[in-house]
């Protein structure tokens, strides 16, 4: 294994890497008091030093999705939608697509699942190239 193709042997020490026990250290990550999902942040090769990522600014606010869990029909709210088109993608939990609106050009959009197996989905809405993902339940 090429040593440059990544961590090999583990990070430097620092505050965001312990001790591994067999020579090397591993990043660590305090997950105390996190109540919601975390997106992980991404760190300079070997190092503790965080790098700027793209994902943050890129994520689509104000996206709601009621009622969860839902039955049959499900609202998708933009909060603050400015008018410029958008699109919704409802998949299912291996990644098929099962529901997709293009150019969609209101603030409210409801989606019907009543032929939809119960089960956990993912509703995606996509606008000016930013995103945010919704887990969505089908009862």
């Amino acid at each position: 294994m090429d040593p440059n193709d990544g961590e090999f042997g583990g990070v430097n020490p620092g505050p965001c890497a312990t001790d591994n026990g067999i020579g090397g250290y591993n990043r660590i990550l305090d997950i105390t008091g996190m109540l919601n999902d975390t997106i992980l942040p991404v760190y300079e090769f070997n190092t503790c030093n965080t790098l700027a990522t793209s994902i943050i600014d890129t994520e689509l606010e104000g996206v709601v999705a009621f009622p969860n869990p839902m039955r049959d029909l499900a609202t998708v709210r933009l909060n603050g939608y400015d008018g410029l088109p958008y699109s919704i993608r409802l998949t299912n939990l291996v990644g098929q697509t099962v529901m997709e609106m293009d150019n969609l050009n209101q603030g409210e959009v409801t989606i019907d699942g009543s032929t939809l197996e119960a089960g956990v989905y993912f509703i995606q809405v996509t606008k000016d190239a930013r995103q945010r993902t919704l887990k969505m339940i089908i009862e």
